[in-house]
């Protein structure tokens, strides 16, 4: 052996500190865009019921006639307004569905709970969608005002209520 060769490359064990590291990043990585993925699609979902909501109290403005709404709860739960004698959870022009498996909604207005053609009113109340990621309110007052506010904690571009 030459006196001035010198050995180039990595240890095994440098090579599988290396891996290692790499690999507790990529977990970590996919975890974060995980809840990332859950929390964009909350803040789609709760953009759409305000959407919804802006439309019905349109039409109620328009059509000058009162738009009574009515919800079922739960992860297979919908928003509707009255229309019918039997409200049932199917897509439709006056329905409101989660668009992503994993929502649930929740409610919390009186039977009365409405949009009101006269001067844009309102019964007031609120209408909340949660996932892993947190929960978003979609809020209405009395005066016919709708916002959109996360629960707890800022969700993306939503501001706490």
């Amino acid at each position: 052996m030459a006196a001035g060769l010198h050995h180039r490359g990595f240890t095994l064990t440098e090579t599988l500190l290396v891996i290692l590291l790499l690999a507790m990043m990529a977990v970590r990585g996919l975890s974060g865009w995980r809840d990332y993925r859950q929390a964009l699609r909350l803040e789609q979902s709760g953009r759409q019921l305000l959407d919804f909501l802006a439309r019905q109290q349109q039409r109620a403005n328009l059509e000058n006639r009162s738009l009574k709404l009515w919800a079922k709860d739960g992860k297979a739960g919908c928003l509707g307004v009255q229309d019918e004698a039997e409200p049932r959870c199917e897509p439709g022009l006056s329905r409101f569905l989660p668009p992503y498996d994993g929502t649930a909604l929740s409610h919390q207005f009186s039977n009365d709970a409405g949009f009101f053609g006269v001067r844009n009113t309102a019964q007031a109340g609120h209408v909340q969608l949660s996932n892993g990621a947190g929960s978003v309110r979609v809020v209405w007052s009395g005066q016919g005002r709708l916002r959109l506010c996360a629960q707890a904690r800022r969700l993306l571009s939503i501001a706490v209520c």
